[in-house]
């Protein structure tokens, strides 16, 4: 369904159109919202495509990227050619970032993204932690739990409020 509208909107854009990831969240659809507004086609990935967000007049059509963002460098590549012009992609999430990073070389998009291993070192908190500390970048009180003795310590240590994330944003998460 969501190739078949993409197939019937591309002939009418008269310029390069952009794919927005994570449309099923603030950052998504608000990316979305944006660049219809300056007349940009726009064509979305969501990892819940029936989610309310994802039921959109901002997008021409959305694409399942799978549970969790799963499968979004897959679908990025199967839709590419279906664009008339090279479009732009938007990842809107880190998990969507850390996937098109990983799988740039057979991707056929404008994208600006620094070198994978900067996006890793960026996304992975408890490798940046230690990246901050051992080249003195201030960062705020920041603990990795990995047992129970470790969240009494934090617990111990830290002033409150705080603030508790997982390594990586997930659905369970949101």
């Amino acid at each position: 369904r969501a190739r078949r509208r993409l197939n019937a909107a591309a002939p009418r854009w008269r310029r390069p159109a952009v794919v927005v990831t994570n449309l099923e969240v603030f950052v998504g659809i608000q990316t979305a919202r944006l660049m219809r507004r300056h007349g940009v086609p726009v064509v979305a990935l969501s990892d819940r495509p029936r989610d309310p967000l994802s039921r959109t007049r901002s997008v021409d059509a959305v694409f399942d990227a799978g549970p969790d963002g799963r499968d979004t460098a897959r679908v990025l590549g199967e839709i590419a050619h279906l664009f008339p012009a090279r479009p732009v992609l938007m990842p809107c999430s880190d998990v969507a970032v850390a996937a098109v990073s990983a799988a740039r070389a057979g991707l056929d998009y404008h994208l600006v993204l620094p070198e994978h291993d900067v996006i890793e070192l960026l996304t992975n908190k408890p490798r940046f932690l230690d990246h901050a500390q051992a080249n003195g970048i201030p960062v705020s009180p920041f603990r990795v739990l990995h047992s129970r003795s470790d969240a009494e310590d934090a617990a111990a240590r830290l002033r409150y409020p705080v603030v508790m994330k997982p390594y990586r944003g997930t659905r369970a998460w949101e």
